[in-house]
């Protein structure tokens, strides 16, 4: 195997592996409690997981901004990556109450044209063996694609190609299923300069 198509399959195992720790371990994630409302609940009611709310998750370099609706919390710490995480990996979110782990890998400078990546990346998703691939048409700047790992974790991510930096945006959940994952992913946005 050549270093740049292992280049290639770490990008698409950067988020894997992250999103793999987070469902091992995921944190000291604790819900934002809903906000004091006029209704009555009845006392032996048990008490209904937080209102989700509109949130936008920016990565640490202000590079990728995720709008999604939940309670997601950062897991990063600051810059500390918690432990089984991969360099490079610039958010990490999860919400407890939908149990879906949100990162963002950066992996670095791209060497080869966005066409050359993608095809590259797809084929190293094939031969990968994850189980119901899904992987879309590649633009000139992102793919799209959807997969359950060994465990029967479902993964849904977006690699977003720009001439400074490739970013793997997956989400990871060991209950939520691909289409609820892609909802969650479906306002991804680059802030760099995409081209």
């Amino acid at each position: 195997m050549n270093i740049k198509f292992a280049a290639l399959l770490a990008v698409a195992a950067l988020s894997v592996a992250a999103c793999e720790q987070q469902a091992a371990t995921p944190g000291q994630a604790s819900a934002v409690p809903a906000a004091d409302t006029a209704s009555a609940t009845p006392a032996d009611a048990p008490a209904a997981p937080a209102d989700a709310a509109p949130q936008t998750l920016t990565s640490s370099d202000n590079a990728v901004s995720i709008s999604v609706t939940g309670n997601f919390q950062d897991q990063l710490g600051g810059n500390a990556l918690p432990e089984g995480a991969e360099a490079g990996t610039i958010l990490q979110q999860y919400d407890e109450n939908t149990d879906i782990t949100l990162t963002v890998v950066d992996a670095g400078k791209p060497v080869k044209p966005a066409k050359e990546y993608y095809a590259n990346l797809k084929t190293a998703l094939e031969q990968a063996g994850f189980a119901s691939l899904k992987a879309g048409a590649a633009t000139e700047n992102r793919m799209d694609y959807s997969f359950t790992d060994a465990e029967g974790n479902n993964h849904n991510c977006i690699n977003i190609y720009s001439p400074d930096n490739l970013y793997a945006v997956c989400a990871f959940s060991s209950s939520a299923d691909n289409a609820t994952l892609a909802e969650t992913l479906k306002d991804v946005k680059l802030l760099k300069k995409a081209m």
